[in-house]
């Protein structure tokens, strides 16, 4: 049982590109969005309304204009009937569609269960192209971009967070499908779990497919779907080393 903090979007930016200033200037504009969820060990009831954890990244594929969206979100187990791993959910809670930019985007997607939490109730899935069982979303895009605002906006964030609870929640991304280059890649845990009354810390796990360096940043409060961000948190831009102090936080 734990007591939940809504942990800003995490943005995982490109520091440095091997081929002149006009590719510096697309590549730090492709980010990877990170929700994660900060949980202070005291005793609480879990529950929630259905959204706890979401992480979006693309790669272009071998087909011009083409772009394969991995979208992995954690969502509240009970809201879909208790799925289990290998399950097939829609959902269906939130309606969640991924917006490619260009003015189109998907349907409600659907979710492959990957791994999920009885005791939490949560479910982590991966989501699957529309109308297969294939899991990631592809896209072809007409132009070189770079696209904006891809991604995800929905509703709702876990009402037992004591920050931005019940609030939109975003996983955008600036996609420039004919770069030959990928966004970052998150395989960050959705919940993180700190002692209360200590400085505490821990490094946001992220990597870029092709080589080139990362920045780290939290996402503005716009940014993130509205609300602030915990007190006391902040972030190392180049090693993405997140410190809380949670002396004197308050847990009511």
């Amino acid at each position: 049982m734990t007591k939940i903090y809504s942990q800003p979007t995490i943005a995982a930016l490109r520091s440095n590109a091997p081929d002149g200033p006009h590719k510096w200037h697309v590549l730090r504009r492709v980010r990877v969005l990170l929700l994660l969820i900060i949980a202070i060990s005291v005793t609480m009831p879990a529950m929630a309304t259905h959204f706890r954890y979401g992480n979006l990244n693309w790669q272009p594929t071998s087909n011009p204009g083409e772009v394969k969206f991995s979208l992995t979100a954690a969502f509240r187990r009970t809201a879909y009937g208790n799925p289990n791993v290998g399950d097939i959910f829609t959902e269906s809670t939130g309606a969640t569609r991924l917006f490619f930019g260009d003015g189109t985007r998907t349907g409600t997607l659907q979710f492959r269960v990957t791994a999920l939490s009885a005791t939490d109730d949560y479910v982590i899935g991966e989501a699957l192209h529309p109308g297969t069982t294939t899991p990631g979303v592809l896209h072809t895009y007409e132009g070189a971009g770079p696209y904006t605002e891809v991604g995800v906006s929905a509703c709702c964030r876990i009402s037992t967070a004591l920050n931005r609870h019940d609030e939109d929640y975003n996983l955008l991304t600036t996609v420039t499908p004919l770069s030959g280059n990928a966004s970052p890649v998150s395989s960050q845990i959705p919940i993180v779990s700190v002692t209360q009354g200590t400085a505490s810390t821990f490094t946001v796990s992220a990597n870029d497919p092709n080589g080139d360096g990362l920045r780290y940043r939290f996402a503005t409060n716009s940014e993130a779907g509205g609300g602030s961000a915990p007190p006391g948190m902040t972030i190392n831009p180049n090693s993405g080393v997140v410190t809380w102090n949670t002396v004197g936080l308050n847990t009511n």
